[in-house]
């Protein structure tokens, strides 16, 4: 969008003076603005010109890794925490460290509340194999 030299006022792409002030308008102000927006949109359709898309494979073994019980947590916070180049791995990074999160306070109600009816584990335990046996 281009905006006009003396008030700063916006201008479309058709006009040749400027609504607020009557200024007249140069063609190479609005042609650069065309030009600019032209280029925005083929940034913003391709993404990130600097940050390629980690192919199959690659999200595959980075998921295998990310699965790794000790190895997995440590490239997790790492990755997670500007380790890697790659925006797309820094993010499965985050993500897997936001679901490591969910499920360690869902484990952590569900031991709640197992303890809060049974008064103990072995409790628990017993109760469980109470059902079986």
């Amino acid at each position: 969008m281009a905006y006009c030299k003396i008030c700063g006022a916006t201008i479309d792409e058709l006009d040749t003076v400027c609504s607020n002030c009557g200024t007249p308008v140069s063609t190479a102000a609005v042609v650069q603005a065309e030009s600019a927006k032209k280029s925005a949109r083929a940034v913003s359709a391709s993404g990130d010109p600097g940050d390629p898309v980690i192919g199959s494979w690659r999200f595959v073994g980075s998921v295998i890794l990310l699965g790794l019980p000790v190895v997995g947590l440590i490239v997790a916070i790492v990755w997670a925490a500007g380790g890697v180049s790659n925006r797309n791995l820094r993010n499965l990074a985050r993500a897997q460290l936001l679901l490591l999160l969910i499920w360690t306070i869902l484990l952590l109600g569900a031991l709640l509340s197992v303890l809060m009816k049974f008064g103990s584990i072995l409790y628990f335990v017993n109760y469980l194999a109470g059902l079986f046996i």
